[in-house]
């Protein structure tokens, strides 16, 4: 997914998600460096990358998600592109959630309120919503 802009003016640019083999990590790294290397540059070119970072403990991830960020700072390492981490506990709070909301729910209203995005909730509002908060305070 790419986005733009910074609080008010924040946007999804282009909601495409990268699909692999959930076992194929060398077709993960070379698809990734790929994609970004290409979106280094031109008129909309990224200049750093958001990590919503996985957590230990009783709610972790599965190790497949470890192993893909894990993917993407070592690819921004080896491309120069600075990244910026986001916590999945901070969502709440990035996008104002009320006490009883989900965050997953405040995504699609925020994010995908025209439903102009198929299958927003598919990981999709879970990206948005840590670019969203890991580049607010920029």
């Amino acid at each position: 997914m790419r986005t733009t802009g910074t609080g008010d003016e924040f946007k999804i640019i282009d909601p495409k998600q990268v699909a692999i083999d959930g076992k194929n990590w060398m077709q993960l790294y070379q698809t990734l460096t790929t994609y970004i290397s290409a979106a280094r540059k031109g008129p909309n070119r990224i200049d750093s990358i958001g990590i919503c970072k996985k957590i230990a403990g009783k709610y972790s991830a599965k190790p497949e998600a470890f192993k893909a960020e894990a993917i993407v700072e070592l690819i921004a390492q080896q491309l120069s592109v600075p990244t910026k981490s986001f916590t999945p506990h901070a969502l709440k709070a990035a996008l104002g959630c009320s006490k009883n909301e989900a965050w997953q729910d405040k995504s699609k209203a925020i994010f995908n309120a025209d439903k102009g995005i198929p299958n927003f909730g598919d990981g999709l509002d879970g990206a948005a919503a840590a670019a969203f908060g890991a580049f607010q305070d920029e």
